[in-house]
């Protein structure tokens, strides 16, 4: 069941859209995640997915809500949205390598995000690459995945899958040097097949362990980045950060969301079956010439039950 709202916003206002929901600006401008929207454009959200938006002016929205869809005012107080566009404003994303780095459900995607659409904006052909093969957006799981995107988006998954490297595993600690390798070898690509402007790298949320750390640093030094962005939340990735700030590279460290949705393994589960989902479904139909390829093994006698057409089948070809 789908619901309609109009909503007038005044002027540095906050919203929460939760997803599936379409928003279409009728006045006024937005800005959602590193992109403006003025009068007529539009936007989706993903089922599952949450969006926080800011009104830069007196605005009207058409919101068509899905199921489990919500769209509700909030207090900006404590939302980071500004104080992230104005350290990533930092960057120079012209011939950059960015990586963002942070645990689990700290929002790397949405910053990932964010500098895919500063970079549109600024006329740029953005390279992408999901370093997350648990948890892959781009790609499918158990693998690295690189897109180029070229226009506004509200998550990775709407980006289109150019290429992929089988890494064999979800778990990055089991093989994380071919990893590495794979991620470098994407950058490559990025840069010299595709003509990418900047490429951004969003990772896996593996960052605690003195292996992960070494694997993160090895990384940042791998593809030649020359900004680190970091997510901070609690002290989880203060080893990372001391190591990371101990080098010349630039370190951006920015503040997690306090409100971030935070996933269990059961919908970890469901979105990496989901991202099966995508590349092996819709199911297609097939149609078989019996007379050209006839049945082999077929189990006559294990007690199944075959409907008339089938049994026709078979006792045509007997």
């Amino acid at each position: 069941m789908y619901t309609v709202e109009i909503q007038s916003i005044r002027p540095n206002e906050f919203l929460s859209v939760d997803g599936p929901a379409s928003i279409r600006v009728i006045d006024g401008k937005l800005y959602v995640l590193g992109a403006e929207y003025g009068p007529g454009s539009s936007f989706t959200v993903m089922r599952g997915r949450r969006i926080i938006m800011k009104s830069l002016g007196d605005s009207k929205i058409d919101a068509v809500l899905g199921p489990d869809g919500k769209i509700e005012r909030i207090d900006g107080t404590n939302e980071v949205i500004d104080i992230w566009d104005h350290e990533l404003s930092k960057i120079h994303l012209r011939n950059s390598v960015i990586v963002v780095l942070g645990a689990m459900d700290v929002g790397k995607t949405t910053v990932t995000t964010m500098l895919v659409n500063k970079g549109v904006r600024e006329g740029l052909k953005v390279g992408v690459i999901d370093g997350d093969p648990g948890q892959n957006d781009i790609g499918p799981p158990t693998t690295i995945s690189a897109s180029v995107a070229t226009g506004f988006i509200t998550h990775l998954t709407q980006l289109r899958n150019l290429r992929s490297i089988f890494v064999k595993t979800t778990s990055i600690e089991y093989a994380w040097d071919y990893v590495l390798s794979s991620i470098s070898k994407l950058v490559n690509e990025l840069r010299h097949n595709y003509n990418a402007d900047m490429v951004v790298i969003n990772t896996d949320g593996w960052v605690s362990e003195p292996t992960a750390v070494r694997f993160k640093l090895e990384m940042v030094k791998r593809v030649g980045a020359d900004y680190a962005i970091v997510i901070r939340r609690g002290d989880e990735i203060n080893d990372l950060l001391k190591e990371l700030m101990s080098t010349a590279r630039n370190t951006i460290v920015l503040p997690s969301p306090p409100n971030a949705r935070v996933r269990d393994r059961d919908d970890r589960k469901i979105r990496r079956e989901m991202g099966y989902s995508k590349y092996l479904m819709p199911s297609r139909e097939l149609t078989i010439n019996l007379r050209e390829k006839p049945i082999v093994n077929l189990p006559l006698f294990n007690g199944l039950k075959y409907d008339n057409y089938i049994m026709r089948l078979i006792r045509k070809k007997s």
